[in-house]
């Protein structure tokens, strides 16, 4: 379990290579958990998954764009609108 907690400053970076380090973590753990336990950290890998996608498709979290003062793009208004893969 901690070892999930160790990962999510990887899963919340607004960093390619950080996020592909995150899911080969996430990857890796699930590989090491007894079956019993493998469903939980199965959607923590998901989790992380739906991270990797946001970060490898913008750069950035465009739901942090108002809080962080940055501008949205409009294809990012447009992903926002539809929230699919919110986090906040």
């Amino acid at each position: 379990m901690e070892r999930s907690f160790f990962y999510l400053p990887l899963e919340h970076a607004e960093d390619l290579n950080l996020q592909e380090q995150c899911l080969k973590a996430f990857k890796r753990l699930v590989d090491a958990v007894p079956l019993p336990h493998k469903t939980a950290f199965e959607v923590s890998l998901d989790w992380a998954e739906k991270h990797h996608y946001v970060i490898e498709r913008f750069g950035r979290f465009p739901e942090l764009n108002e809080i962080l003062g940055r501008k949205s793009t409009t294809e990012e208004k447009r992903f926002l609108d539809q929230g699919t893969h919110q986090f906040m």
